[in-house]
């Protein structure tokens, strides 16, 4: 299963080689052929059989990795130093404050986040920039022909043991970044962001040793994913904890293994690695979440320090001394705490000042982003997906909302999640209108979308008939439109107007076409933050091109 899908660029038509060909067709070639049915599970049968090997991502990871040829003059000579980021919410703009740290103190970065809002090469950043497309073509079609040639080689052996010739979307996407940054680009120092989980995410399948240190940073955990990595924080914290292991393969704790007397027996048979660099959490998860960390570290890290970390960053607070952070919202003082503590735990980061400038300039798209358009239109955007997203987008909104300005609401969420509470939480916002609202692209699922009743129903709140879709075949928007009708019935004088099915551009146009200008609050799906950021004609600039 794929653990991250993005939006695809539009591209021009061109010919994919088939995977019996080797093949440079560029960088469009190459997007086209990561959307194509070569690295994307789009049926139901393809994506459980996706699902039954996630278990063996760090093993199928190697066994990619280790079919590439790297030229004798590419090879790295330095030793790998790793930034390596899991959590539910803030883990990406964790990763966006430690490259801005480093960055401010000298150092040249690797960074590698998902998803994508735009542009696929968002998620390969080079010093800040998305990297060129001649470097993401290059690599494309490099690690394509060395997986196609050791398949011919070897007369198909990985594919006896079910490995597909080419991996899967994510994996592709993490396999060009680890050599893009490894073999291709000068990169002090690798900041990279889990996908999903961690223990078998993608992302994981690098051993810790002499010649490759890392730290580990954990974020806020909420219940996300929750079919796939579990039902509880716990649960979840056990996969997560999985990137604090040593030897990525090795004998693996289970959840059950992470009570107090577990970690003291097991402990007395694992050695302490001297290449270990400790990990970071923040303090706001529950005490149960963190003992369960504290286990992965001390049983699977062979003793690696955990560290907790100040969730409200008041000493950080006091430092800027009313400056703000390059991110919005207070919640981002712990995760920028939490990124200064990883850079520091990572290279010499010795000039506070520098590291100051560096979360105060850092800049992360799609969240609590601010876009200022001619003639007056704001457009507040933050991608939020959990309980505790949307109470920052809330904070976020409140904090910049101008009260004598009208305010409109776009939103769309996925629909394998329940959007009741999500939407519980935007109630008490003054908007006139609410567009709920397609996003440009989706990722397939296997999950049947619910109707308005059957999650009303699961919801334990009563159904009035009248309240809900006008049709046999609602779409996932219309059926959005009638939970908010029904979490609004009692307030009949503050409902605003709902529109449904929309895409970003026709808001745009319909906004400025019939609309005096206001403020636009765009949240939940960032599939839906990315399709804006498109019809807003938002661009950012590309790294440099290498020879």
């Amino acid at each position: 299963m794929k653990s991250k899908d993005s939006q695809l660029p539009t591209t021009t038509a061109t010919t994919i080689p088939n995977q019996q060909t080797h093949g440079d067709g560029g960088f469009e070639a190459a997007v086209q052929a990561l959307f194509s049915s070569e690295h994307q599970s789009t049926t139901k049968e393809e994506i459980m059989k996706a699902a039954q090997r996630r278990t063996r991502t760090v093993q199928d990871m190697r066994e990619y990795w280790n079919c590439l040829e790297v030229p004798k003059q590419q090879r790295r000579r330095m030793k790998r130093k790793m930034i390596h980021i899991t959590g539910t919410k803030g883990k990406g703009s964790t990763a966006c404050f430690c490259e801005s740290i480093l960055r401010a103190n000298g150092y040249s970065t690797g960074l590698f986040t998902s998803p994508h809002l735009i542009d696929i090469r968002e998620r390969i950043r080079w010093n800040g920039r998305p990297i060129h497309p001649s470097i993401f073509g290059r690599a494309y079609w490099k690690i394509r022909n060395d997986l196609l040639e050791q398949h011919q080689h070897t007369s198909g052996q990985l594919n006896e043991a079910g490995l597909p010739t080419l991996p899967g979307y994510f994996r592709m996407l993490t396999i060009m970044a680890y050599y893009i940054f490894e073999h291709m680009l000068e990169v002090d120092v690798l900041i990279i962001e889990v996908g999903m989980g961690g223990r078998y995410d993608a992302t994981n399948f690098w051993d810790v040793s002499p010649d490759c240190q890392v730290v580990a940073g954990v974020t806020k955990l909420d219940l996300d994913h929750t079919r796939i990595l579990g039902n509880t924080v716990e649960r979840i914290a056990w996969e997560k904890g999985g990137i604090f292991a040593i030897d990525k393969i090795g004998p693996n704790i289970s959840p059950k293994d992470t009570s107090d007397e577990e970690v003291k027996a097991k402990k007395t048979t694992t050695m302490t690695s001297s290449n270990a660099l400790p990990c970071f959490i923040l303090d706001s998860n529950t005490p149960s979440v963190i003992r369960v960390f504290q286990s992965c570290a001390n049983i699977e890290g062979g003793g690696r320090p955990l560290h907790l970390v100040d969730s409200t960053g008041s000493q950080l607070k006091n430092e800027l001394n009313g400056q703000v952070l390059g991110l919005a919202g207070q919640h981002q003082y712990g995760n920028a705490t939490l990124a200064i503590e990883l850079c520091n735990a990572i290279v010499p980061t010795n000039d506070r000042l520098k590291t100051l400038q560096g979360v105060q300039t850092a800049t992360w798209p799609g969240r609590c982003q601010i876009l200022q358009q001619h003639q007056g239109w704001t457009y507040l955007l933050d991608g939020a997906h959990t309980l505790d997203s949307i109470t920052a987008t809330v904070e976020f909104f409140s904090m910049n909302a101008k009260e004598e300005e009208s305010c409109v609401m776009v939103f769309n969420c996925s629909h394998e999640r329940n959007p009741i509470e999500l939407l519980q939480l935007l109630l008490p916002l003054s908007i006139s209108t609410i567009y709920f609202a397609k996003s440009d692209s989706s990722r397939p699922s296997p999950i049947a979308v619910p109707t308005a009743a059957e999650l009303l129903r699961e919801h334990g709140m009563g159904i009035q008939e009248d309240l809900l879709e006008g049709n046999d075949t609602p779409t996932w928007q219309e059926t959005l439109a009638s939970i908010w009708k029904h979490l609004k019935h009692k307030e009949v004088s503050t409902t605003a107007n709902l529109k449904c099915n929309w895409s970003a551009r026709q808001i745009v146009d319909d906004l400025q076409s019939n609309h005096d200008p206001c403020q636009v609050l765009v949240t939940g799906s960032l599939y839906l933050v990315g399709s804006f950021l498109t019809a807003l004609d938002w661009k950012e600039e590309s790294s440099p091109i290498i020879e």
